[in-house]
């Protein structure tokens, strides 16, 4: 009997003693970054009416699972933005690529490019794209 209540006891002391969780951690936020390479837009810039610009994203999760990919865009310093795509996203990182046709008139487009993890919180990094 007394070789069963050691057998408990030391499992019990081995779960009590496995890594959990820290609620108290810092919560770290997704990374959004540019691809650079030749071809993609990766900052503001200035461009011509009707032209085309390719960026590329790639999304990583931070502490929080990605609930969703974004990309919204606002016109001429409006606050208010329009959404363009929206992506569920089940993975820990994401890449996403869109071809952009500027108006067809001189102003500024403010492309923003994000996710929304899935306590609600929402990440975005934007691209302003001068039309001339």
């Amino acid at each position: 009997m007394t070789r069963a209540f050691l057998l408990v006891l030391l499992t019990a002391v081995l779960l009590c003693s496995c890594e959990q969780e820290d609620d108290n951690a810092p919560k770290r936020s997704p990374s959004i970054t540019y691809r650079t390479d030749s071809g993609y837009t990766s900052a503001d810039d200035t461009v011509g009416m009707g032209d085309t610009v390719l960026i590329g994203v790639t999304m990583q999760q931070g502490s929080d699972d990605i609930a969703a990919f974004m990309v919204r865009v606002a016109f001429d310093g409006q606050s208010a933005y329009e959404q363009r795509d929206s992506i569920v996203v089940g993975s820990q990182s994401f890449s996403f690529e869109k071809q952009i046709v500027t108006r067809n008139q001189p102003g500024s487009e403010k492309w923003m490019f994000g996710v929304e993890e899935t306590d609600g919180d929402g990440y975005f990094r934007p691209i302003k794209l001068t039309v001339q």
